[in-house]
């Protein structure tokens, strides 16, 4: 029931997000890619912003998502393999990998030899260093409140409350934290960092090529 609810304003807890700015250093990052597949894309309202043409085939393990873009296929990325053409680029963008516990899929990634994996994550030591505090937003008369519950140097559990003053609802989040030691490791043999851009915020992006 929250799940649905929260899908539902998504987009509107996240209009302020950059989608324009980052989508386009993104595209650009990746070479101009004609093909991207698309990790966690959720609604996948921000493909609007990629050029006209582009190519966008979406995966998010939320059903609650996928049933507003006719174009994000409800799938697990740990367990889902895709068996038709490969792609130009691939992207997990807006902290998706930090959802995702284990990372032994990346070889099943359908992206072309010498193809981009273009994401971000949270730069682990910032993290540790500035830890989680309470957060409020309220956006329409709807309010959201975030707080973290219990943290190890590795993850944090985060207990999302959200609604409006007829109804609340309530998730448990928990989000993993990863180093640059760790993105390698997730690399294996099939994967290498090409480069590495980090940010004044959290965020750090990561540019990996398909051997």
């Amino acid at each position: 029931m929250f799940q649905e609810n929260y899908a539902r304003h998504y987009d509107l807890f996240n209009h302020d997000k950059p989608y324009k700015k980052e989508i386009e250093f993104v595209y650009s990052w990746a070479g101009k890619p004609k093909s991207i597949f698309d990790i966690g894309a959720g609604t996948g309202s921000y493909w609007k912003y990629y050029p006209k043409g582009t190519i966008i085939f979406g995966v998010d393990k939320s059903k609650d998502m996928v049933w507003q873009s006719k174009d994000v296929v409800q799938a697990d990325i740990t367990k889902y393999v895709y068996t038709k053409e490969r792609f130009d680029c691939a992207t997990a963008l807006f902290d998706v990998l930090n959802y995702i516990p284990k990372h032994d899929w990346w070889k099943n990634i359908p992206l072309k030899k010498g193809g981009y994996f273009i994401f971000d994550v949270w730069d682990k030591d910032k993290v540790n260093k500035d830890g989680f505090k309470k957060t409020t937003k309220v956006v329409n008369g709807i309010t959201r409140t975030i707080y973290p519950i219990e943290g190890t140097n590795d993850s944090v559990d985060l207990n999302v409350v959200f609604g409006g003053s007829d109804q609340i609802f309530n998730e448990l989040h928990k989000m993993y934290f990863y180093s640059m030691d760790d993105i390698k490791k997730f690399c294996g043999n099939d994967f290498e960092i090409v480069e590495v851009k980090p940010t004044k915020t959290w965020q750090v992006w990561y540019k990996c090529r398909r051997k």
